[in-house]
């Protein structure tokens, strides 16, 4: 009978705290604040999550906080990051890997943050850099200095970076692992795509492939993502719209497709726990720019929508536009965004991903028994 009641209760909390993603994704918004209601952060922003606490920490240009029940706490340690940032979740969901255009990278875990940032970028700081875990959750960070124009892969194996130049120059580029722990990049080389490989399937040596063809002239960053089946998907910005590319198994070539319009080259690429794909972006709204945010689940279909008028009921003195943004999926796969306003950081979300305060006992209270009935993944 007792254990009745408590699948009753759980079945009942489940219910309530799961509405907003039965009748449709419901944006909240959150002001990254200490306190004493003082913005932590600002500038630059990135943000990741740890499945196992489903708690993000965002890291900006001015300062790191790390939500904890009941609010926000200002997070020491870090990699006192400049200019351009990047963050990336391990596959075990476990840990965060941040860099900084300063050349120093970082990863937070269990114990809080780890610094190791020493002797990752030969040439000086980074020019831009882009971050993954493998597939084994080694830190890797793709990267061209400031001094040096080629793109330079390194990755982490006990207290010791081990670096690969990839032999070509990019401006832009991003990096990510497939399920044979092969290293998968793309760069933006005149005003194209190259993509590449590197690992068990190719000697260990990298492979390039001819220019992706018929593309738009691209004239800013890119980003990339894998889904569950290795099929890669590219974005990027061309003629003032979202656009993307994936790999066609079936036809042998690449495929392109446009999402929505930009108004910056501001947008940021994520994967969450099942393979699915999100991107986030700055777009033209009803009411001026405007969050935009894009989703696949896997299987090619994308959906968009805009967040403006959802999570920004508020008196912001300059708009969005040209500021950077952040997307991090919890254990759910629910989105979480950052993203930085004149008066500071701000977090987007479902409220099922980080519950309000008067509601975490009761949450808590049917996740802990919900748990019995779930199986691991």
């Amino acid at each position: 009978m007792r254990n009745r009641i408590w699948v009753f209760i759980t079945f009942f909390v489940l219910i309530i705290s799961s509405s907003s993603v039965l009748a449709g994704r419901q944006w909240y918004y959150q002001h990254v604040v200490d306190s004493m209601n003082n913005p932590i952060g600002g500038g630059n922003t990135t943000i990741g999550m740890r499945s196992d606490a489903t708690w993000p920490v965002v890291v900006s240009n001015d300062g790191t906080a790390a939500m904890v029940p009941g609010g926000w706490a200002q997070s020491s340690g870090g990699i006192s990051p400049q200019g351009t940032l990047d963050a990336a979740t391990s596959h075990d969901g476990q840990s965060i890997i941040v860099a900084g255009s300063l050349g120093n990278v970082a990863v937070f875990g269990s114990s809080g943050w780890s610094y190791r940032y020493n002797n990752v970028a030969s040439g000086g700081p980074f020019y831009r850099q882009s971050v993954a875990f493998t597939q084994n959750d080694s830190p890797a960070v793709l990267y061209r200095s400031a001094e040096n124009m080629q793109v330079t892969l390194s990755t982490r194996s006990g207290n010791t970076w081990y670096s690969n130049s990839t032999g070509r120059d990019a401006d832009f580029f991003a990096l990510d692992y497939d399920s044979y722990n092969q290293a998968n990049v793309v760069l933006h080389q005149n005003s194209t795509l190259v993509y590449g490989t590197k690992g068990v399937l190719t000697g260990n040596q990298w492979n390039f492939s001819e220019p992706i063809m018929n593309l738009p002239p691209i004239n800013g960053p890119v980003d990339l993502q894998l889904t569950a089946n290795d099929l890669p998907y590219i974005a990027y910005r061309a003629n003032n719209l979202l656009s993307y590319t994936t790999y066609d198994r079936l036809q042998g070539c690449w495929t392109n497709g446009t999402l929505d319009g930009m108004s910056s080259d501001n947008f940021c690429m994520a994967a969450d726990f099942q393979g699915g794909i999100g991107v986030v972006y700055l777009t033209d709204g009803d009411s001026g720019i405007t969050l935009g945010y894009a989703y696949n689940d896997g299987s090619g279909t994308w959906t968009t929508e805009h967040l403006w008028n959802n999570i920004l009921p508020l008196d912001v003195s300059s708009p969005l536009s040209d500021k950077s943004i952040g997307l991090t999926f919890d254990m759910e796969n629910n989105p979480v965004i950052s993203f930085n306003t004149s008066n500071g950081i701000w977090i987007a979300y479902d409220p099922f991903v980080v519950p309000e305060p008067a509601t975490m006992a009761l949450l808590l209270l049917g996740g802990a028994f919900s748990l019995r009935l779930r199986k691991p993944r």
